[in-house]
């Protein structure tokens, strides 16, 4: 009866031991360090990367506000020694540079960064790391508008600041593929008055008789007073659909936008959870640094806009956007 009872609690024994060992290997899979900003945006990325990972890796969610540090960064590494680092805004990106400048390290993990403004620039020196644009392209929106108005839409006008400029000239050659003209009008990078700046530079381009005019997710072009005093009091009233990259520019409040084409913020999640797993399959190694394009986009027309600037429109189209604002 002893030697029974041993027998049996040995094979207890055995099974518990078994199942740890199981739980160690689900969750040594992997792990990831995810550099997080506060805001609704931030949270639906990681809620689809959350979702699309299904707990089978482990993810770390670490604050990343405008406190974030390099010390933060490099104590959020060393505690969980992560397989890959994803990084979310533009800050985020910017701070873990200057942790891989100040590091002694040869080799970093692999690091993908998304939901961040012209990533194509603002990557340059970090080492390891791939990324998801922010950025919907200039054609991919264009030709959305040029499908959904009645009036042509041949030549479109875009203000820029000079360190975008290897980003126009991609937009231009987009574009032109698809008959359609970007008119620029260059700004520097700081002005001690970036609103008389824009101002000339709106009015130079309504000359050029542009029919729409695209607006950049440039921080810098759309302060609040640039805004209030050149965006709205010239753009307001003109019989142009303005297209911008923010949802917030096309409410009807604001009276500017009348399109607005925005990455899905959930499908970034899914789409990075993508490149996780790719990794994961290449024993975490990229096999291509690359940059890719947003897979998912939200689609936005302010109908009342429209109607109240007078532009026609196609009534079928409105069912190819994600979101129609009537009022």
């Amino acid at each position: 009866m002893v030697i029974k009872s041993i027998r049996r609690l040995m094979s207890i024994t055995t099974i518990v031991l078994m199942a740890i060992v199981s739980l160690q290997s689900i969750a040594s899979e992997g792990t990831l360090v995810v550099f997080q900003p506060e805001g609704q945006a931030f949270d639906d990325v990681v809620r689809g990367l959350s979702d699309d990972l299904d707990g089978e890796l482990d993810l770390i969610q670490v604050p990343a506000n405008s406190d974030l540090s390099v010390s933060d960064i490099s104590d959020a590494l060393e505690a969980n020694s992560p397989d890959a680092v994803i990084l979310l805004g533009n800050l985020s990106l910017n701070v873990y540079k200057e942790y891989q400048a100040q590091s002694e390290r040869d080799e970093f993990p692999p690091v993908i960064a998304t939901a961040a403004l012209f990533v194509d620039q603002s990557a340059v020196g970090a080492k390891n790391l791939s990324a998801i644009r922010y950025e919907v392209p200039a054609v991919t929106s264009l030709v959305n508008v040029r499908s959904t108005i009645s009036d042509p839409l041949k030549k479109v006008g875009v203000i820029y600041r000079s360190n975008l400029s290897n980003v126009i000239e991609d937009y231009i050659e987009y574009c032109k593929t698809e008959g359609i003209e970007l008119i620029t009008a260059e700004v520097p990078i700081v002005s001690k008055n970036m609103a008389n700046e824009l101002t000339n530079n709106i009015e130079f381009l309504l000359k050029k008789k542009v029919d729409a005019l695209l607006v950049l997710n440039d921080n810098r072009l759309l302060t609040s007073e640039n805004v209030r005093r050149s965006w709205l009091p010239i753009l307001k009233n003109r019989r142009v659909p303005v297209v911008v990259g923010l949802e917030p520019l096309v409410s009807s409040d604001l009276n500017l936008g009348a399109f607005a084409f925005v990455p899905d913020h959930y499908g970034l999640g899914v789409q990075t959870a993508s490149m996780i797993w790719d990794l994961l399959d290449n024993d975490w190694e990229f096999e291509e640094i690359d940059i890719q394009e947003p897979l998912s986009v939200k689609k936005t027309v302010n109908v009342h806009i429209l109607n109240r600037k007078l532009i026609p429109f196609s009534s079928e189209q409105l069912n190819s956007f994600d979101v129609v604002i009537e009022d």
